[in-house]
């Protein structure tokens, strides 16, 4: 027995497609702003200008915003220190 044929184009016009994708896509958009926008701003408070401009123009989908906050981000003052300018 032959599988049945799945025409790809068709598949992204099915109404099924289109319903589900009512549900993926705020749910994505959500997700990446809320990790870009937490990123941005700890790039901006600890003054990395380079790490601000390139997850300003790239959108992985919060992938690279989590990897900067997790590895890449300035070592955290103690309580009740303030970082001289």
């Amino acid at each position: 027995m032959n599988a049945p044929f799945i025409n790809p184009v068709g598949f992204f016009q099915s109404p099924e497609f289109l319903r589900s994708m009512f549900i993926w896509l705020p749910s994505l958009v959500i997700w990446t702003l809320f990790w870009k926008g937490y990123a941005l701003w700890r790039s901006a408070r600890n003054s990395q200008k380079g790490w601000f401009v390139f997850l300003l123009i790239f959108n992985t989908l919060g992938i690279l915003e989590i990897l900067y906050l997790s590895l890449f981000q300035k070592p955290a003052l103690p309580a009740g220190r303030h970082q001289s300018k």
